[in-house]
């Protein structure tokens, strides 16, 4: 709740890792993780994979979406207004990038990798791989 109503950009963070790293691509997930997703893949042309039982979803948020009887993954993937970074790196320098936003204070997740092609998908917890949609905030 207190991600949507006062939303804190992560500049800081995004100037530290610019500052550190040669990224391969950066974007904020304010219109949702899962339309960020397809984002950075088609503008960095290649495919993303995820890895869903990466994806850091708060224990609060679980608890609301039982209580609200919906799914707390759907509100990971498709809500917005979170501005929390999804950037790409090569692996090790990945590692090193969550080392430091991690001592930062700010925290970091590695959800996934990209890969020569195109499309998202996720990797369930049974290990079966699917598309996943594009969904979140449309503008217009």
């Amino acid at each position: 709740m207190k991600k949507h109503l006062r939303p804190e950009p992560r500049i800081r963070e995004a100037r530290l890792l610019v500052s550190k790293f040669k990224l391969h691509g950066m974007i904020d997930i304010s219109d949702g993780l899962a339309s960020e997703l397809h984002h950075l893949a088609r503008e960095s042309r290649v495919g993303i994979v995820i890895d869903q039982g990466a994806l850091p979803v708060d224990p609060a948020a679980v608890a609301a979406a039982g209580m609200l009887g919906t799914d707390a993954l759907k509100y990971c993937l498709e809500s917005g207004e979170e501005y929390e970074l999804l950037f790409s790196l090569p692996p090790r320098q990945a590692l090193k990038a969550r080392r430091l936003l991690n001592r930062s204070g700010c925290g970091c997740s590695i959800i996934g990798q990209a890969y020569r092609g195109g499309g998202v998908r996720m990797i369930g917890p049974g290990g079966g791989v699917k598309p996943l949609a594009g969904l979140g905030y449309r503008h217009f």
